[in-house]
C-alpha cells in the first residue's frame, strides 16, 4: 500500500548537542531547522505536468465543434487578374477520367487503361508522369496511334475485363490569377487546370461502353499578398468522387484578416458549408 510517508519520507531526528558542566546556558545560537528530505525527482516531474495530463484528458471527454470554412466565413468577389492558356499535346494527368470512369462502375469491368499517345516523342514523359500518378487499379498503357479510336477498338474486343481505351484532343494548360474585390486586392485565387474532350470505349462483347465528355481537373490555392507558408487560406484539388476535396483550411488566418478588415465577412453564415469550387473559368485566350 503506497502512503504519503511511503513517497515523503520522514524528517531525520538530529542528536541533542552535549550541555556544558555545571548547569551553564551556552551562547546564545541561531536556530537551525533541519533539512527537509527532497521528494523524488519523478514525483515533481508528475506535480508540474500535471495540468498536460490533464488537458489532455478534457480534449478527449469534450470534443470541440469543427472549425468554420474560410469559404464559410468570408464573402469574395473574384474577379481574373491573370490567364495564361497552353496548347499541350498530351495531357498532364488522367485525375478527371479515372474519376469519371470509377463513378460510372467500370473499375471491375477494364484490365487497365490504353492511352493513344498524340505523339511518339509524349510516350516517355508521358508514362513516367501518368504511371506514378494512376491508381494501382487502373494500369496504364500507351498505345502507338496508329488508327481511329474505333479501329483500334474493334482489335481489341474481348469479355469482360476488357482494356478501356481513351483519346484525349483540344488539351490545354490553364493559369488563372482572380483577385478578391471585396478585399481591395489583398487576397487572391491561384488555379491550375486542364481542359481536354476525352472519348472512351471498352470493348466488351457481353457489354460494350462508350462515352465522350469534357474533363477538366484542378487545384486551387486561396492566399492572402503571397502563396507563401503563414499566408495561405486553403488549397483545393478536384476532382474527388466528383466533388472538390479541400486539402487545408486556415479559419484562423481568415478570422484574423476580418478582424483587421482585410476581408469582407459573409453576411449569412450556411448552416452546411458551401462548396469548394472555382469561379468559370475565362475564355482562353487565341
Amino acid at each position: 500500500m503506497i502512503t504519503a510517508w511511503s513517497i515523503f519520507p520522514a524528517t531525520p531526528v538530529l542528536p541533542k548537542a552535549p550541555q556544558p558542566p555545571g548547569g551553564a546556558r551556552p551562547p546564545s545560537v541561531p536556530r537551525r531547522h533541519a533539512p527537509r528530505a527532497s521528494p523524488p525527482a519523478g514525483v515533481l516531474r508528475l506535480l508540474f505536468r500535471w495540468p498536460l495530463f490533464l488537458s489532455f484528458f478534457l480534449r478527449l471527454a469534450v470534443v470541440p465543434p469543427p472549425p468554420a470554412f474560410s469559404c464559410t466565413l468570408a464573402e469574395h468577389a473574384w474577379e481574373p487578374a491573370l490567364s495564361v492558356t497552353i496548347p499541350l499535346a498530351a495531357p498532364l494527368i488522367l485525375t478527371a477520367e479515372v474519376d469519371r470512369f470509377a463513378s460510372e462502375g467500370l473499375a471491375s469491368a477494364t484490365s487497365g487503361l490504353h492511352l493513344l499517345a498524340p505523339t511518339p516523342d509524349a510516350r516517355p514523359w508521358l508514362a513516367f508522369l501518368l504511371g506514378r500518378l494512376l491508381h494501382p487499379a487502373w494500369p496504364l498503357r500507351l498505345l502507338d496511334p496508329a488508327g481511329s479510336l474505333l479501329a483500334t477498338a474493334r482489335t481489341l474486343q474481348m469479355p469482360r475485363p476488357a482494356p478501356l481505351l481513351l483519346r484525349l484532343d483540344q488539351i490545354r494548360f490553364r493559369f488563372v490569377l482572380y483577385r478578391d474585390r471585396n478585399s481591395r486586392g489583398n487576397c487572391f485565387l491561384l488555379v491550375l487546370a486542364q481542359e481536354a474532350r476525352t472519348r472512351a470505349i471498352l470493348p466488351a462483347t457481353d457489354l460494350p461502353w462508350a462515352s465522350e465528355f469534357p474533363s477538366l481537373t484542378w487545384v486551387s490555392c486561396t492566399f492572402h499578398l503571397v502563396p507563401l507558408p503563414g499566408h495561405i487560406i486553403a488549397l483545393t484539388v478536384f476532382p474527388v468522387h466528383g466533388h472538390p476535396l479541400g486539402l487545408f483550411e486556415n479559419p484562423t488566418l481568415v478570422e484574423n484578416l476580418l478582424a483587421r478588415e482585410c476581408l469582407a465577412p459573409r453576411r449569412v453564415i450556411p448552416q452546411v458549408p458551401q462548396s469548394d469550387d472555382i469561379p468559370p473559368l475565362p475564355d482562353p485566350t487565341p
